[in-house]
């Protein structure tokens, strides 16, 4: 049960990760718009997908987490 808890946070961490990643792309994006900087077709492609998949990824995330916590809260089976 103790590696699951691991591997589970471990998951939850690297999703975490992703959306800050994915988070901090789309920022620079909407800087670079509003500075006057044109954004290419592949750039507004990209962030059209960051920006559809960053929900899934949040979920997932959340998820990961809930799944983390409730695995460090079961007693061990005595057996």
């Amino acid at each position: 049960m103790r590696e699951l808890e691991t591997r589970l946070g471990d998951m939850a961490k690297q999703a975490l990760e992703l959306l800050k990643t994915m988070e901090a792309v789309r920022m620079e994006a909407n800087e670079a718009r509003l500075a006057g900087t044109g954004v290419e077709p592949v750039e507004r492609l990209l962030l059209h997908l960051i920006i559809e998949e960053e929900g899934a990824v949040r979920s997932v995330a959340r998820n990961l987490a809930t799944w983390q916590h409730l695995t460090c809260h079961q007693p061990e089976s005595v057996e």
